[in-house]
């Protein structure tokens, strides 16, 4: 069964975390081994995402990927369902959540793009292009 969450404008997201955005055509699972090669973890499938689309009248999924190391936490979410819709309308396939107790959270950016199906990964701040509202549901999309 999926999770079903509600995306309030009024929660505030943690600030002791480094987001991505990745940009890849390869499937969730494969992607989740990829990055437990790379960064020797162990990420593992958890509960889908599931948000109620009005128009489709149909909910939609989005797979959620985690680990947990004492205090370092990954996490991964995709930004698309299996009908290719997107939980945010910005050009990443994935986002990855890396907290600040992270080891290789320095590497980070070397690392994803040393990954040949990784077309391109990205720190996510808040900007003009991205503000702090998107953040905020991209947060909150995470377990």
């Amino acid at each position: 069964m999926a999770t079903k969450r509600k995306i309030l404008s009024s929660s505030k997201p943690e600030k002791d975390f480094v987001l991505y955005g990745i940009v890849s055509s390869i499937n969730d699972y494969r992607l989740a081994w990829l990055l437990n090669n790379k960064f020797n973890i162990e990420l593992k499938k958890i509960e889908d995402l599931q948000i109620e689309i009005k128009k489709l009248g149909t909910p939609s999924c989005y797979s959620r990927y985690s680990t947990e190391d004492g205090l370092a936490k990954l996490e991964m979410l995709s930004n698309k369902d299996s009908n290719s819709l997107k939980l945010l309308k910005l050009d990443f396939d994935f986002f990855l959540k890396f907290n600040n107790e992270f080891n290789d959270v320095i590497n980070i950016k070397a690392k994803l793009n040393e990954i040949t199906e990784v077309i391109l990964a990205n720190e996510i701040v808040v900007s003009k292009q991205i503000p702090d509202k998107i953040i905020k549901k991209i947060m909150l999309s995470f377990s």
